[in-house]
């Protein structure tokens, strides 16, 4: 088994419903251990007024990283996610964060995420679930690298509880 961090966000409504379903089909592939609080964060890259609801996923699974990419695919695709050469407003967006220890650099995958050290919507819903935890193929603490992100606004909306979906 092979613990894996996942980001989800949306930014069209309903987003909490779209981050559920997500989750739901998640769980067929993925053995779900701790989802964080839901956060809502302003969109980087791009201009819009619809801010995303965001979370991350702890979870165990033994699969290869490029089926659960073409699986995330799937999800988004079913749940009416619009690919684009531009950041645009999403339906939903799944991110494989860190998949163990296991560094990937391909054309369609790059492991860890290259952004996630940049963006305090990934970093601080996964230092809620795991504080000490090292940014693979690093030495620094998730926390470290949250406290380099200071531009960015979120702001913590509520608990997400996993057993009422």
């Amino acid at each position: 088994m092979v613990e894996i961090y996942l980001s989800l966000g949306s930014n069209i409504k309903p987003k909490e419903l779209y981050l559920n379903k997500a989750i739901i089909e998640l769980e067929s592939i993925i053995n779900i251990k701790k989802v964080s609080s839901l956060y809502s964060s302003t969109p980087i890259g791009y201009k819009t007024k619809n801010n995303f609801l965001n979370l991350a996923i702890k979870a165990e699974a033994n699969i290869k990283p490029r089926f659960l990419l073409k699986f995330i695919k799937d999800i988004e695709s079913q749940l009416g996610r619009v690919r684009s050469e531009i950041y645009t407003d999403r339906t939903i967006d799944i991110d494989i964060i860190f998949f163990g220890e296991e560094i990937v650099n391909s054309k369609d995958l790059t492991i860890p995420h290259p952004s996630a050290h940049q963006r305090r919507f990934v970093l601080e819903p996964i230092m809620e679930i795991d504080k000490d935890l090292i940014f693979p193929g690093s030495n620094n603490k998730i926390i470290d690298l949250l406290n380099k992100v200071k531009n960015q606004k979120i702001k913590k909306i509520k608990n997400f509880d996993i057993e009422n979906i």
